[in-house]
């Protein structure tokens, strides 16, 4: 019995000195900010305000921000998924469908709302009137497929009654500059390029618009998603992030000539052709909260086309970056 009572008090003793000599230790220090953030974005016009933000230095001298310009969206999928980049401005569809394979990301914010539009050098001035007419898309299957397909069902244009051809972007811009196709969806600064060399060539959709027209929601195209560890770990640097991309975003839409200079350097992109191709881009910041209604209605109606193209499904509410 003694020497249990002996072991009791040695086990405590030995306790009050262990508890006593913590009381002099600080706590673990909290890391606010990384060393480096990664961001990767298209070289387009939208991606723009990044530049902005990065010629503002939202984090001052304490953090270094990369910019990685990618060139297509499977090598900034590979980025994602080995986790070497912490934001990405993604496709909408293609953030859904990265969510759906289990992907620890979120999406914290809209940016890309129009950017497509039915060009023609024939007369045309509403959606009947393309019956029985070759329409050029780029991406057979992709969101300019899908959403031109969409809009003609919405106007009673069914797509057996048009000729729907496909080929790559910068091909089809190139037949319009030359005449060899007469009417074609395009995105910008492509868009802004073909009717700056072929004057017979007009606008005639806004896809914007026309989205608005039948389902009043916005058109939500593009997107910056974050991964969930970097939500989790650095809070205050990402609310600093969003600040900041939200401020260029402004910044930029007001006075697309400040960060002119840039694009062309960092995009090889004229100068004159950003300048314009700003003046039909809607590009503004919307966090994902606050875009979330216009986000599930686009991908819902990509879903009844395609249901690979969102990931099988619309996400749920885990999608959305928390405010």
């Amino acid at each position: 019995m003694k020497k249990f009572v002996l072991v009791l008090a040695c086990l405590f003793l030995i306790g009050l000195i262990t508890g006593c000599g913590n009381v002099n230790q600080e706590p673990a220090a909290e890391v606010p900010y990384p060393e480096k953030i990664v961001i990767q974005a298209p070289p387009a016009p939208p991606t723009a305000p990044l530049l902005k933000m990065l010629e503002n230095k939202p984090f001052g001298d304490k953090v270094a921000i990369e910019l990685i310009l990618y060139k297509s969206v499977e090598e900034a999928t590979a980025r994602i998924v080995n986790g070497e980049a912490d934001f990405t401005v993604l496709p909408v569809n293609t953030a859904s469908k990265l969510f759906s394979k289990d992907m620890d990301i979120s999406l914290a914010n809209v940016s890309t709302w129009g950017i497509l539009y039915l060009l023609s050098s024939d007369n045309i001035s509403s959606w009947q009137d393309l019956k029985g007419k070759e329409i050029h898309v780029g991406a057979q299957g992709a969101s300019p497929d899908i959403i031109t397909q969409y809009l003609l069902g919405k106007n009673e244009v069914s797509s057996n009654e048009v000729i729907l051809k496909y080929a790559g972007s910068p091909e089809i811009a190139q037949m319009l500059i030359q005449g060899l196709a007469s009417t074609a969806v395009l995105p910008e600064p492509l868009v802004t390029n073909v009717l700056s060399k072929n004057p017979n060539v007009k606008q005639v959709f806004d896809f914007e618009q026309e989205w608005q027209r039948v389902e009043d929601s916005s058109l939500p195209q593009a997107g910056m998603v974050v991964q969930n560890k970097f939500v989790e770990k650095y809070p205050e640097a990402l609310d600093i992030i969003q600040k900041s991309y939200q401020q260029a975003t402004e910044q930029t839409t007001a006075d697309p000539s400040s960060v002119a200079s840039l694009v062309q350097e960092k995009f090889d992109m004229p100068a004159k052709v950003f300048e314009n191709s700003m003046a039909r881009i809607d590009v503004r910041f919307v966090n994902a909260q606050d875009a979330k209604a216009d986000v599930d209605n686009y991908l819902s109606k990509l879903l009844q086309f395609s249901p690979e193209m969102v990931g099988g499904k619309v996400p749920d509410d885990k999608f959305y970056l928390a405010k």
